[in-house]
């Protein structure tokens, strides 16, 4: 139990140095770039909101649908199963 709440601390840690590094970063090239950091501050904002459902997606792809499972849990069980 130790060790698991260790492993949740150190994953929120990372998150919240990487957050920061993710921020500054933009900042510095929106500075470089002459850009306005309200379109920095859009796009960052946009790509951490996006960037979570695109890995479940990718993660899903290879794997079966949930129909797919739900249908062979049914057949296990000796449920028909209806389209």
């Amino acid at each position: 139990m130790i060790f698991s709440f260790g492993l949740i601390v150190l994953g929120l840690t990372g998150l919240l140095v990487g957050g920061e590094l993710v921020v500054r970063g933009a900042s510095e090239l929106a500075t470089a770039a002459r850009i306005s950091p309200l379109i920095i501050g859009i796009t960052v904002v946009s790509f951490g909101t996006s960037t979570p459902e695109l890995a479940v997606t990718v993660q899903a792809a290879g794997k079966k649908s949930f129909d797919e499972r739900r249908k062979e849990e049914y057949a296990k069980r000796g449920i028909p199963w209806e389209e």
